[in-house]
């Protein structure tokens, strides 16, 4: 984005529309996960986590998901973990914050 604060605008708009899911979408659950709070490059790298669980008439599929701004950019991570496979809240969350650094690495 041009600026950060563009940046951080559309990071609450996204960290919103999740937060609402359960209410926009009844067969979902949304449980917040860690806030991502570090550095990259000189910037600050800020976000949050949640795992979304979506029951389907076939079963339920489980989403991981994380927002992350550093400066004037965003991050948007979606995992699909499985029964065999799965990160943990910590994991995720320090997969976020290097989404947040490698990003704030751009040029």
């Amino acid at each position: 984005f041009s600026t950060p604060k563009a940046a951080t605008s559309l990071a609450s708009k996204l960290t919103g529309n999740i937060a609402d899911c359960a209410t926009n979408t009844p067969t979902a659950t949304v449980n917040a996960g860690p806030s991502i709070k570090g550095v990259g490059n000189g910037v600050q790298v800020t976000g949050k986590t949640w795992e979304i669980t979506h029951k389907l008439s076939t079963g339920t599929i489980v989403f991981r998901v994380a927002v992350v701004t550093a400066g004037n950019r965003v991050s948007y991570l979606l995992a699909n973990p499985s029964k065999d496979f799965d990160f943990t809240d910590a994991e995720w969350a320090a997969i976020a914050l290097r989404a947040g650094q490698r990003a704030s690495q751009a040029s």
